[in-house]
């Protein structure tokens, strides 16, 4: 199940770095991709994202990488956190370390510039191996890693992919509903 699975968040950002902590902090290691390894060293040495989330200390079961290939190495669950201008351009440079029937989410907000296309249909295009689904919800890293109660949904058009995000992320403050649409 889930717990099996290996978890990685592409996006070291604020919302990138509350996922990956959430995630942690329900009992899974988690990988957290960075782009720049100089950042993902300075996390890695201080148990915190001091670019993004100053002074939450995070789960020690994160690791931080700025390597993609061995990030995506046997991941079961890779979720995308990074903004919609970068979004195709990481799908693509990852596609060929994501594994076929791998579940992919996005937490990406907004459209494609040049196409007008949702992010859950680039990675639907970008990486035809991987089950998609997307994350969505009046969430804020700021207020996830307050542990603050707050909701999101996943949704898929396997429930399956809902059913494993569900497992993954509901926790006493987050509340994870799915939705097929």
């Amino acid at each position: 199940m889930v717990s099996l699975l290996k978890v990685v968040v592409l996006g070291g950002g604020s919302f990138g770095t509350a996922l990956a902590n959430m995630i942690a902090e329900n009992g899974h290691d988690v990988v957290l991709w960075m782009r720049c390894d100089e950042a993902a060293k300075e996390c890695s040495v201080s148990c915190e994202n001091p670019k993004y989330l100053p002074g939450f200390s995070l789960d020690p079961r994160i690791t931080f990488s700025a390597n993609l290939e061995a990030s995506l190495e046997g991941a079961g669950v890779v979720f995308f956190s990074v903004p919609s201008k970068a979004f195709r351009g990481l799908a693509n440079d990852a596609k060929k370390f994501i594994s076929k029937g791998a579940r992919v989410i996005s937490t990406a907000k907004g459209i494609e510039e040049k196409t007008f296309k949702l992010m859950s249909e680039v990675l639907e295009e970008e990486l035809p191996q991987a089950q998609v689904g997307v994350m969505s919800g009046p969430n804020l890293a700021m207020e996830i890693v307050a542990k603050e109660i707050t909701a999101t949904v996943i949704a898929s058009e396997d429930s399956q992919v809902c059913c494993d995000i569900q497992s993954l992320l509901s926790s006493r403050y987050f509340r994870v509903y799915a939705n097929s649409d």
